[in-house]
């Protein structure tokens, strides 16, 4: 196999096949579709303030997703690594806990990039996905000294 510009190209008897590295990724954890009963979609409501764009793409749903799987499976493995009975143990799922972080880590930076390119939000301070797949932008709310002290002084 030789990896170019993520591209992975192998060959299958004499014919060569080309699969970006996201196809790959999404085949290997099983993702082909993405059905209206999928548990990993976006759960947050639209918030005042969220200004919406669009309905995210049918590859930015599987990102998104493949990015939430990545994150479940890291805190599984990080609650495997609490109970590993030795250290060797400990020393081979910290590693899978680093690769799974570090994978969606770069998935959901691949997303925002992908959703800000798509929906041209280059300029825009903050981005999201809401529930029902809702591509919205909106400006950080900066907390006013009240919200930082709470109710300290009453």
């Amino acid at each position: 196999m030789v990896v170019s510009r993520w591209i992975i190209q192998k060959s299958i008897l004499g014919e060569t096949v080309s699969d970006t590295f996201l196809d790959l990724m999404l085949r290997d954890m099983e993702i082909t579709e993405v059905g209206p009963d999928e548990p990993f979609k976006p759960m947050a409501k639209l918030e005042e303030g969220d200004h919406e764009v669009g309905e995210a793409t049918e590859a930015q749903k599987k990102l998104f997703i493949m990015a939430q799987k990545l994150a479940k499976m890291a805190l599984d493995t990080k609650s495997e690594l609490y109970f590993a009975p030795d250290e060797g143990a400990r020393a081979k799922l910290a590693v899978r806990f680093n690769e799974f972080v570090s994978k969606h880590n770069v998935f959901m930076d691949i997303l925002w990039v992908s959703v800000k390119e798509e929906f041209k939000l280059w300029d825009k301070p903050s981005i999201g996905l809401r529930k029902n797949w809702i591509v919205v932008w909106n400006e950080p709310q900066v907390p006013t000294l009240r919200d930082l002290l709470g109710d300290a002084f009453g």
